[in-house]
């Protein structure tokens, strides 16, 4: 594999822009803060014509996670289920006829939360779930055809169709995400290491963070990047089911960047409007429709897009004016549903865009 070239490509495009769906707010919550919060509001899964959804709020004196179905227009028509007590970062996906779910709870005896991990039916009524032990990371959850996988902290878990965990990959730093399509996956682990300031006659240089991203692809070859840049935030990967691209911000360069990695690695240039801070709730998202990648990211108040087409072209665009913590999944070609948070004096609301590439009529993003 080599290194085909950088593209700084952000304003001419391959791709009509799309069409942006008015926001449809699903459900209205507190403002408190909630346990363990994840840097997606509500993350979704494609689930025949709706997706399945999951989120927290602050309800009766706790933090609980809920689990519930999105239609295609992004407008909740049914919370299934809730936790009893306090938890978190909860994430959820179809499997067969059941969906497999993991989220963060308090354990009683470490100051680390514990990962629980579990199978629901189809109406979201609890099958099984497991303590698979504390973590240092919030869950992610990607399906394959033929195998499920939870990502937290320095682990990967293979589970069963119980969400029970029957094989493990110890990573020995923080998953920020998982990638998996057709009987591909990959993550992504970001590390921070401190370069301490070098005095000489001249005087000291300054003390720097460098940021090593490592990109793995399983069952096929073990693949490593590392570099440079300036950022807290953790990266987004997808994949297609033969390329993947992770994405990560690059503080120091003021850009958002992605990589493709497949049959040759090439970079690419998203957007130059990074969120004004980078923290662990900040992290690009990311879903493959068949022709192309969506990525969703928080700039600051606004939600931003950009896709990502076959030929690598990019598509860069303004998703909603305000929003935070976004996540997005893909109905079918051409059509994407995102999902995000606001936060006012009017409390927190999550709420819905449809992001539609192929509309029988219409104008290009509002």
């Amino acid at each position: 594999m080599h290194i085909v070239g950088v593209f700084f490509i952000l304003a001419s495009a391959a791709q009509a822009q799309p069409t942006i769906g008015n926001e449809v707010v699903w459900r209205t919550t507190s403002a408190a803060a909630t346990y363990q919060p994840a840097p997606q509001a509500a993350p979704i899964a494609a689930d025949g014509v709706g997706f399945a959804v999951a989120w927290s709020e602050f309800a009766d004196g706790l933090s609980r996670a809920y689990a519930g179905r999105l239609d295609a227009a992004g407008n909740l028509i049914e919370v299934g289920v809730r936790t009893a007590g306090t938890a978190d970062a909860a994430s959820v996906v179809p499997s067969g006829d059941r969906y497999i779910a993991a989220w963060l709870e308090p354990d009683s005896s470490v100051k680390f939360p514990a990962l629980i991990t579990a199978a629901l039916d189809r109406d979201f009524k609890l099958l099984h779930a497991r303590n698979a032990g504390v973590t240092l990371g919030r869950p992610v959850v990607r399906v394959t055809p033929s195998r499920t996988y939870v990502g937290a902290g320095g682990a990967l878990y293979e589970v069963d169709r119980d969400g029970v965990p029957v094989n493990a990959f110890f990573v020995g730093a923080t998953i920020d995400d998982v990638g998996a399509a057709d009987d591909q996956v990959g993550y992504v682990v970001h590390s921070t290491s401190h370069t301490p300031p070098i005095c000489g006659f001249f005087g000291c240089s300054q003390a720097f963070d460098t940021y090593s991203l490592t990109f793995t692809w399983l069952f096929r070859v073990t693949l490593g990047d590392s570099w440079r840049f300036l950022s807290d935030a953790p990266v987004g990967v997808g994949t297609n089911g033969s390329e993947f691209l992770y994405v990560y911000f690059d503080g120091a360069a003021h850009l958002v960047k992605a990589v493709i990695w497949g049959p040759d690695i090439e970079q690419l240039v998203l957007s130059e409007r990074l969120p004004p801070l980078l923290d662990a709730l900040n992290q690009p998202q990311i879903a493959w429709d068949g022709a192309r990648w969506l990525v969703v990211w928080s700039a600051g108040a606004s939600i931003e897009g950009a896709a990502v087409a076959h030929d690598h072209s990019v598509t860069p665009f303004t998703i909603s004016a305000s929003g935070l913590r976004p996540a997005v999944a893909a109905a079918k070609q051409g059509r994407f549903l995102v999902t995000y948070e606001v936060i006012d004096v009017a409390g927190r609301r999550l709420a819905s865009r449809v992001i539609d590439f192929n509309p029988p009529r219409g104008r290009a993003v509002r």
